[in-house]
């Protein structure tokens, strides 16, 4: 449980200058360990990465917000608005990374937010991968969210 104004959950609009953060948090999520070796490597960004993150941050048909706790990067979350040719309105698509320590917590925090972000930009409806499922502490955590399985996506790589 938190405890104290420095254990608030604050979720703000992702910078380009948490692009060292951003990357720290994607290592720790992907089960990097995190010795000197990570550490400097997190630092030392591909003029390629800081690119990528000032696009995400700069993008008007994206949100792109964070997680953060202490001081610390929990988590950030995308959401993504497209139109369909066969469905009118706009849907939303999320793409989410969460430390597991907290996944669960902060996975709510971060489905209410981008709940109410869509909302305000008129989607009726809300998707997410279902390999995002695991970051968010399973697929409880979704169905209590009122998420439900619909069908198969199909990927296919363009390089």
């Amino acid at each position: 449980m938190m405890h104290g104004p420095e254990n608030i959950l604050h979720i703000r609009c992702g910078k380009r200058t948490d692009a060292p953060a951003l990357r720290a948090l994607s290592l720790a999520v992907a089960g990097s360990t995190h010795n000197q070796k990570d550490q400097e490597v997190s630092q030392d960004l591909t003029k390629k990465e800081i690119q990528h993150w000032r696009r995400l941050a700069s993008d008007p048909a994206l949100d792109f917000y964070v997680a953060e706790q202490a001081g610390s990067l929990q988590g950030m979350i995308l959401v993504c608005y497209l139109r369909s040719l066969h469905t009118p309105g706009w849907r939303a698509s999320l793409d989410i990374t969460i430390l597991a320590s907290a996944a669960e917590e902060i996975g709510q925090a971060l489905l209410d937010f981008a709940k109410a972000r869509a909302r305000k930009r008129g989607c009726q409806v809300i998707d997410l991968q279902a390999c995002n499922a695991p970051a968010l502490g399973g697929e409880a955590l979704l169905k209590r969210n009122g998420f439900s399985s619909a069908g198969t996506l199909l990927s296919c790589p363009l390089c």
